[in-house]
């Protein structure tokens, strides 16, 4: 575990991709294809939460998806589709017909349609056989990095083409993209769904990502959804143009938004509480029974691994739990079992409290992708055999400055009381109904964030600047 989190510091970077096009020769069978499927299905499941059952809301998205795979290109493949418990945003398909949704799409989600066209889009992905070609994509770049590593003597040549592999399998081409999009439009329109209904998800995904892209400080879309599903402007457009070719009007079909909210109402958002939840810069921890609070400026993200907060200045803060052989002795820890193969570059080791708990800290250069970093370590005996660790990470320009607040964060670890534990609610998408007198201000200040309500409500509803709410409509607000 402590390697693995000093690797989470050190080596944040991009990574390599390569591409090639839609029509390339698939060399798995159909059968191999199942196969792959059903090997990598539990993983899947493990990575991403498990199956989230709550309202019978796994039941509901695999029939929506049943209904899609019947009118998609090859309806006799036979499809496996599953509602993850998970907060990120992201669909995604192995081959097989593996078909995966989160919550966290869902929470974006205004109508069933729209739902339907993220099915119809994975699925489109399944029969035109892109998941296998990624898959074949990448061990033909393994095995000629393999023989290329042969032929050179080099084995870091065999690592780096096999680097570029596991990154094609990360994203789709723009012609992917735009044929799984037309695939799912014409499936919408087959199974009788409004087909203009997958040009507006793609609008309400864009305000999503643009917003957590402003709330971050970056430029650049953070979405896992459009990570592997490669968004360009002109995606919104081209589904619009395929809804049209569908012959079917505007507004002809059913969207069923009703019916949608009423599924999704209630439905968990953000993490899940036995991972944890975050509040603001606070993050909890009932079932463990712990709290900290981050400094201003920095955004939580909470994994089943390793809670991370990230400042605009690339400052970045890590938290997760280690066992200790060393006993509640954070010194020896930190100097034996943390992160042993730093040890020898580790400044002087300073002990302290933390609320009356043992704790000590050092410093330790390294180097990165990005430059030289200073981790500042931090132990905190918890129990006897736990230690609660933080590291902050930082350019050596910043470090500095960074002192104080990632004292403060350290500091402010604390056991909660029973009454915290019993109070810490997670949060979850409530559907109200809009009164005469409401507007946008007053629907988002139900909204249960510190900052930027009313542009989390737009980007939640898919409003865009200009759009006010119609007065007995029903919209999405995150509430305990």
């Amino acid at each position: 575990m402590a390697r693995m989190l000093i690797a989470l510091a050190i080596l944040a970077a991009g990574a390599l991709g390569s591409v090639r096009p839609a029509h390339a020769q698939v060399f798995m069978s159909a059968e191999q294809e199942k196969k792959i499927g059903a090997q990598e299905h539990p993983k899947i499941l493990q990575q991403y939460g498990g199956v989230y059952h709550e309202r019978d809301l796994d039941a509901y998205v695999a029939t929506i998806g049943g209904r899609i795979a019947a009118n998609s290109n090859d309806p006799k493949m036979g499809y496996t589709v599953t509602l993850l418990n998970s907060s990120v945003i992201n669909a995604f398909a192995l081959p097989g017909g593996y078909v995966y949704i989160t919550r966290g799409i869902l929470s974006l989600a205004n109508s069933e349609a729209e739902l339907a066209g993220v099915l119809g889009h994975e699925i489109g992905h399944v029969t035109a056989h892109h998941t296998a070609k990624r898959y074949d994509r990448a061990m033909a770049t393994n095995i000629l990095g393999a023989l290329a590593g042969i032929l050179t003597g080099s084995s870091a040549v065999g690592q780096i083409a096999g680097l570029g592999g596991q990154a094609y399998l990360a994203s789709f081409t723009r012609e992917q993209e735009y044929q799984a999009d037309q695939l799912g439009v014409i499936a919408l329109a087959r199974t009788g769904y409004d087909p203009y209904a997958q040009a507006d998800f793609l609008h309400t995904m864009d305000l999503e990502t643009s917003l957590d892209a402003q709330l971050a400080g970056k430029n650049a879309r953070g979405s896992d959804f459009f990570a592997s599903h490669p968004n360009t402007p002109d995606r919104v457009v081209k589904a619009i143009q395929e809804a049209k070719a569908s012959g079917v009007a505007v507004s002809a079909r059913p969207r069923l938004r009703n019916e949608y909210l009423t599924h999704i109402n209630g439905m968990l958002y953000g993490d899940d509480p036995k991972e944890g939840i975050v509040r603001g810069r606070t993050f909890l921890h009932p079932d463990l029974g712990f709290k900290f609070t981050v400094p201003s400026g920095f955004t939580i993200q909470n994994t089943p691994s390793a809670v991370g907060a990230r400042a605009q200045d690339g400052s970045l803060i890590i938290f997760d739990i280690g066992k200790s052989k060393s006993g509640s002795d954070p010194g020896r820890y930190l100097s034996q079992e943390f992160a042993p193969e730093v040890k020898t570059r580790a400044g002087r080791i300073e002990t302290f409290s933390v609320n009356g708990m043992p704790a000590a800290t050092t410093l330790v250069q390294v180097q990165t992708q990005q430059g030289t970093r200073n981790l500042r370590m931090v132990a905190i005996a918890w129990s006897k055999s736990d230690m609660y660790r933080f590291l902050c990470v930082t350019a050596t320009n910043r470090t500095q400055a960074m002192e104080g607040p990632f004292q403060s964060t350290v500091m402010s670890l604390a056991r909660l009381s029973q009454s915290e534990r019993k109070t810490a609610k997670p949060l979850r998408v409530r559907v109200v109904t809009a009164g005469s007198g409401d507007s946008v201000k007053s629907l988002a200040s139900r909204m249960q964030f510190d900052d930027h309500r009313e542009a989390r409500f737009r980007a939640f509803n898919g409003m865009d600047a200009n759009d006010v709410v119609k007065s007995g409509q029903k919209y999405k607000i995150i509430a305990e």
